[in-house]
């Protein structure tokens, strides 16, 4: 059975900022499906375990009540639930990229 609810992921890549720093960029969204889960202390999503997802990306989700995308940055990747999914954790982030 398909996951039914869509996300954004981006891979932030390093950039030269042309002063001898970097900065991240995001990148284009890839959309992948899944069920995010949220308790007091973690969020997780469920996702399939095929879906190209890794530690450090950025998962966008826009909330059904405002238009705005809340970002969350992929903590842990690897908790395998059964043949089919997988658990990735997320960390809620007030900026997805770092200037």
């Amino acid at each position: 059975m398909p996951l039914p609810y869509p996300f954004n992921r981006y891979r932030p890549t390093r950039v030269p900022d042309g002063d001898g720093g970097f900065s991240e960029t995001l990148g284009t969204a890839t959309v992948l499906f899944g069920i995010l889960e949220a308790n007091k202390t973690q969020i997780t999503m469920i996702v399939e375990l095929y879906e190209d997802v890794k530690i450090n990306d950025i998962v966008g989700i826009i909330p059904e009540d405002t238009s705005t995308e809340t970002f969350y940055r992929v903590i842990d990747a690897n908790r395998v639930l059964d043949t089919t999914k997988r658990e990735v954790n997320l960390t809620r982030i007030d900026r997805p990229v770092s200037p």
